[in-house]
C-alpha cells in the first residue's frame, strides 16, 4: 500500500480500530486517574478550515500513532485516543502525535510543527488534548526535499547568535524561492545542538531564527539541549528543551518515508526509549522508507553509550532504513557501513566546523528509491569564475577545454554556456557541485586577444554573465617533474621549500575533475605522477586515492577508499601510502595502482578517526589518529603494514585532528586536538617531551626547521619552540578578525632563508623572523586562508577562501601573480620543475607552468 490522498485515508479500514476503540473506552471511563498519572483523551481530527479548532464537518483521522514517549496507542475509527501518562516521567508532561502521510501538523508563530501538546489534568487527573492535522497533498509524494541543518548553536555573543542564525535560514528561504515547484524543498530538519547551554534564552533566540524560515523545522534534541544546572536527573536536564521545543523523540512521515528522531546522547540508557521506537516502528509499514535523525554519528570515537548501540542498530536493520542524518562532530561524511542498507550522513555545523568545510547544510533529495544529498555552503552569492581561459590570461592553440565555475547558496545553476568573440553559443556540461566544461579545439584560432562571454541561468530562470579577454598563444609548456614533492607541505618535515624555482605569471596547463571535494588535502608530486586524495561529501562512491599523469592531468589510476581521504599521500620509493578518515592505511604501487597491503589502526573493534597523513621516514610509517581512549601515534613498518611501536598514553583527546606527523634528525613531532605537543624518538616511541603552548583546536602540522619547532593553533596563534625540549622561544599572533567562524588555523609555516611564512584565518599571510618572531611583512588577501604557503625561489605561492591561487614576493609580500578559481582553495600548493599543482573544494586538481 502507498501513500493517499488525505480523503481515501480518511475512508480506510483501521487496521486493530476495534481494539483501538476498546481501549478508548475502557481509559475514559476512569473517574480519576491513579495517583501519579494522567488520563489523556482526545482526538485527531482533520483540520479542513485550518484553523485549528474543531468544528462539526471535520473528520477524525483513524488509526493515528500518539504517544507520551513511552507507550504509543492508535486512534480509533472516529480518530480518538486515550492515554494514560506516567506524570512522574518528567517534570513537563507532553503527548505526540505521529502525522502520517497526507496530513501535516500546523506550524507555531516560530516555524516549528505543532505536533506536541502539554498535559494539563484536572483535579480528577484527565486532561482532553486534541490534534489538528492538516491534509496536504505534498506530504503523499513519493519524490521530494528536505533541509538538513546540524549544530545550530545559537547564543548571543558566539560564532552563530541569533541574527546569523536568522541570515542562514532567510539564504535556505531563497534557496526553496528559486527551486522549481517540484524540487521545492517541503521542510528542515536539524540534526541538534539547537543551543550553546540550553537557556530558556537561547531556545527563545533559536526560535527567533525558525521563524523567519518559509517551511516547518522539525528539531532534534543534541547535547548541547542538556541544561546541567537543573539537576543530574535524565527529567532535569531535558526540561527546557521539553518546556520550549517539544519532546525528545518522536516521529513523522512525509510520503513513504518515516521520520525518527531520536537521543543518541543519554537518551539510549533511558528503557522508555527504545520501548517507544520498537511500537512506533511495529505501525510502519514495509513500504514505508525508515529516515533517522540522531544528533551523534554512530560510527565515530564521539560515539555515546556504545553498548546500546547495537540494539538500537538491529532494530533499525528490521525495518525499512534508508538514511540516518547526525551532526555533532562539525564535519561532513557519509559512510554506508553502520546500518546495513542505509547512508549515515554527518552534515557540519552551521556554527562553526572543525574539518574545515565551509559552513553549510543538506538538501536531501528523494526520487523513488535513490537518496542524494548535496551539501551546500552558506555565504556564495552569484559566484561566477571563468577558470580557463582566465581574463587576461591566454589559451595554447590546441586541444583544451573551457572551464567555468559557478555557485549560489540560494540559486542552483540549471544550464551553462559560452561564446567565444560573439559568436554562436556552445554549451557547457557540468563536472560535479562547481563546475562547467566543454572541450575546444583551438588549433586554428588565430593568435592573439579573443573575448569570451560565460552566461549562466538559475532554476529560476535569473542570469548572470561574466565576459573577458584572453590570448591566444603558439604553445604552453606542460609540467615536468623537477624536485620531488613526496608528502604534505613537501618532505616528511614540512618544510614546505623546494629547490625548484617557478617563476610567475603562471599559465593553466590542465584541470582534473574528481567530481568529489579537496579540502585542506594537497598533491604529492614524484617521478612525474599527481598523487591526490578526495573526499565524497555526498554519498561514499568517490572517497578515492587518484594517480594522474603531471604532463597532462589524464587519470592514471584510483583505488576506492573505504571514507574520504583528507591527508595528503606520501609516496617513497615508488609507493604510496595513503590514510581514509576510518582508520585505514594503503601501501599502493605507484606505477599500476595495485594496493600492496593494507593496515586498520587502532585496536579491533576502535572508532578510528585519521584525518592525518601519513609521514614516511627510513622505511617507517608514522601515523596519528584518535580513538574513544583519546590519541595514538604509531610506527608502521612500510614493507609489511605491521605495527612496531603505539604511543597512545596522554597525548592527545578523542576527538578528530589534523596534526600530521612531522619527522626529522630522529624526532617525530605529534601535535594532537586541545593543543599538545608531544616529541617521541623515532625508533622507540619513547617521549621525550610534551606542552600545550596555546591549546584549542590543531588543524594542521607541525614543521620542523633550522633548528625550530613551529605549530600554528586556533586563534592565530603561531609558536616557536626547542625541538629537543619543548621550551617556547617566541610566538606571534595575526592582530585581524578572523573571517572564519572559530578561528580554524590551518596553516603550516613554510621556512626558507631565516623567514617563516605563515597564512591565518585573518585572511593574512606573513613573513616572521625565524630567529625572533618578528614581523618582516605581512599581505591580506581579503578571506581566511586555510592553505599552507610554498617557497619556490623567491617566490610564495599559496591558496586562498577567496578562490585565488597566489604569487607573493619573498622579500617584500608584494602580490606577483593571481588566478581565480572561485571555490575556497584551502588546499596547498606543491611545487616541482616548472610546475604548480593544487587541489580546490570544486573537487578540481589544476596544474600551472610558468608562462615565461
Amino acid at each position: 500500500m502507498r501513500p493517499q490522498p488525505w480523503l481515501a485515508v480518511l475512508g480506510a479500514t483501521v487496521v486493530a480500530g476495534s481494539l483501538a476503540t476498546t481501549l478508548v473506552q475502557t481509559e475514559s471511563s476512569h473517574a480519576d486517574a491513579p495517583p501519579g498519572t494522567a488520563a489523556v483523551t482526545g482526538q485527531v481530527f482533520a483540520d479542513l478550515d485550518k484553523d485549528g479548532t474543531k468544528d462539526g464537518n471535520e473528520p477524525g483521522i483513524p488509526n493515528v500513532a500518539i504517544s507520551d514517549g513511552d507507550v504509543v496507542k492508535r486512534t480509533d475509527h472516529r480518530g480518538k485516543y486515550a492515554l494514560t501518562v506516567n506524570t512522574e516521567r518528567r517534570k513537563t508532561d507532553l503527548v505526540f502525535v505521529s502525522s502520517p502521510a497526507g496530513f501535516v501538523p500546523a506550524p507555531d508563530a516560530d516555524n516549528i510543527p505543532r505536533f506536541y501538546a502539554p498535559v494539563t489534568p484536572d483535579a480528577a487527573g484527565n486532561a482532553i488534548v486534541d490534534f489538528a492535522l492538516r491534509p496536504n497533498s505534498d506530504a503523499t509524494r513519493r519524490s521530494y526535499r528536505f533541509i538538513g541543518l546540524a549544530d545550530v548553536h545559537v547564543q548571543a555573543g558566539t560564532t552563530n547568535n541569533k541574527e546569523r542564525f536568522s541570515g542562514q535560514i532567510a539564504q535556505i528561504n531563497k534557496l526553496i524561492a528559486t527551486s522549481t515547484p517540484k524540487d521545492r524543498p517541503l521542510f528542515s530538519v536539524v540534526s541538534g545542538d539547537l543551543t550553546n547551554n540550553a537557556t530558556l534564552q537561547e531556545f527563545a533566540d533559536f526560535r527567533a531564527g525558525t521563524k523567519v524560515s518559509t517551511i516547518p523545522v522539525w528539531p532534534a534534541i543534541g547535547n548541547h539541549e542538556y541544561f546541567f544546572q537543573s539537576g543530574n536527573t535524565y527529567a532535569d536536564l531535558v526540561d527546557n528543551y521539553r518546556q520550549t521545543v517539544g519532546p525528545e523523540w518522536y516521529s513523522f512521515s512525509s510520503g513513504d518515508r518515516h521520520f525518527v528522531m531520536l537521543d543518541n546522547i543519554q537518551g539510549l540508557n533511558q528503557p522508555d526509549q527504545l520501548r517507544w521506537l520498537e511500537q512506533d516502528l511495529a505501525l510502519v509499514p514495509r513500504w514505508q522508507q525508515v529516515v533517522v535523525i540522531t544528533h551523534i554519528p554512530i560510527n565515530t570515537p564521539q560515539a555515546t553509550t556504545v553498548d546500546k548501540l547495537p540494539a538500537l542498530v538491529k532494530l533499525l536493520e528490521r525495518h525499512n532504513t534508508k538514511l540516518l542524518l547526525a551532526g555533532h562532530t562539525h564535519s561532513n561524511d557519509v559512510d554506508a557501513a553502520p546500518i546495513k542498507g542505509a547512508l549515515h550522513a554527518v552534515t557540519t555545523s552551521s556554527s562553526y566546523t572543525i574539518d574545515q568545510t565551509p559552513n553549510g547544510f543538506r538538501v536531501v533529495s528523494f526520487k523513488g528509491n535513490r537518496i542524494n544529498l548535496p551539501f551546500r555552503e552558506y555565504g556564495q552569492s552569484k559566484n561566477l569564475t571563468i577558470v580557463n581561459p582566465a581574463p587576461g590570461g591566454s589559451l595554447p592553440r590546441a586541444r583544451t577545454a573551457i572551464e567555468v565555475n559557478a555557485y549560489d547558496t540560494s540559486l542552483e545553476v540549471a544550464s551553462a554556456r559560452y561564446r567565444i568573440d560573439n559568436g554562436g553559443w556552445r554549451s557547457l556540461s557540468a563536472v560535479g557541485d562547481w563546475t562547467w566544461t566543454a572541450p575546444v579545439d583551438a588549433r586554428s584560432w588565430l593568435l592573439g586577444s579573443h573575448k569570451i562571454t560565460v552566461e549562466t541561468t538559475g532554476t529560476d530562470g535569473t542570469k548572470s554573465w561574466q565576459e573577458g579577454t584572453f590570448s591566444v598563444v603558439a604553445a604552453s609548456a606542460a609540467p615536468e617533474q623537477g624536485a620531488p614533492w613526496t608528502a604534505f607541505h613537501g618532505n616528511p618535515a614540512h618544510t614546505g621549500l623546494t629547490t625548484d624555482a617557478v617563476k610567475p605569471p603562471l599559465r593553466l596547463a590542465w584541470t582534473h575533475f574528481t567530481q568529489g571535494k579537496i579540502l585542506t588535502g594537497s598533491p604529492a608530486v614524484v617521478d612525474g605522477g599527481v598523487y591526490i586524495g578526495v573526499r565524497d561529501e555526498n554519498d561514499v562512491k568517490l572517497n578515492a586515492v587518484h594517480a594522474l599523469d603531471l604532463a597532462t592531468g589524464k587519470l592514471r589510476w584510483s583505488v576506492k577508499a573505504d571514507g574520504q581521504v583528507e591527508g595528503t599521500p606520501s609516496v617513497v620509493d615508488g609507493v604510496v601510502y595513503a590514510t581514509s578518515i576510518r582508520g585505514t592505511v594503503y601501501a599502493i604501487k605507484a606505477s599500476t595502482g595495485k594496493v600492496l597491503w593494507s593496515y586498520r589502526a587502532g585496536n579491533p573493534g576502535d572508532r578510528v578517526w585519521m584525518y592525518q597523513a601519513p609521514t614516511v621516514v627510513d622505511g617507517v610509517i608514522y601515523q596519528s589518529y584518535s580513538t574513544g581512549a583519546g590519541t595514538a601515534l604509531e610506527a608502521i613498518d612500510a614493507a609489511t603494514g605491521t605495527r612496531k611501536w603505539i604511543a597512545n598514553s596522554g597525548i592527545g583527546g578523542n576527538w578528530h585532528s589534523f596534526g600530521t606527523a612531522a619527522v626529522a634528525d630522529g624526532l617525530v613531532v605529534h601535535a594532537a586536538q586541545g593543543g599538545l605537543l608531544s616529541a617521541f624518538d623515532t625508533a622507540t616511541g619513547t617521549r621525550k617531551w610534551a606542552k600545550a603552548p596555546a591549546g584549542g583546536w590543531t588543524r594542521t602540522a607541525p614543521v620542523l626547521a633550522d633548528g625550530q619547532l613551529l605549530m600554528t593553533f586556533q586563534g592565530d596563534i603561531v609558536v616557536a619552540l626547542d625541538p629537543s625540549t619543548g621550551v617556547e622561544r617566541w610566538r606571534y599572533r595575526s592582530p585581524g578578525k578572523s573571517f572564519l567562524a572559530g578561528d580554524g588555523t590551518a596553516s603550516a609555516p613554510a621556512v626558507s632563508n631565516g623567514v617563516a611564512y605563515v597564512s591565518f584565518a585573518d585572511g593574512s599571510v606573513t613573513a616572521l623572523d625565524l630567529a625572533t618572531g618578528l614581523k618582516r611583512w605581512s599581505h591580506q588577501t581579503g578571506h581566511g586562508v586555510l592553505s599552507s604557503p610554498a617557497v619556490s625561489g623567491d617566490v610564495v605561492y599559496v591558496g586562498g577562501n577567496d578562490g585565488f591561487v597566489r604569487a607573493l614576493d619573498a622579500a617584500t609580500g608584494a602580490e606577483l601573480w593571481k588566478h581565480r578559481l572561485g571555490p575556497w582553495v584551502a588546499s596547498s600548493p606543491a611545487v616541482s620543475g616548472n610546475a604548480l599543482v593544487i587541489g580546490a573544494y570544486d573537487g578540481n586538481v589544476y596544474a600551472f607552468t610558468s608562462a615565461s
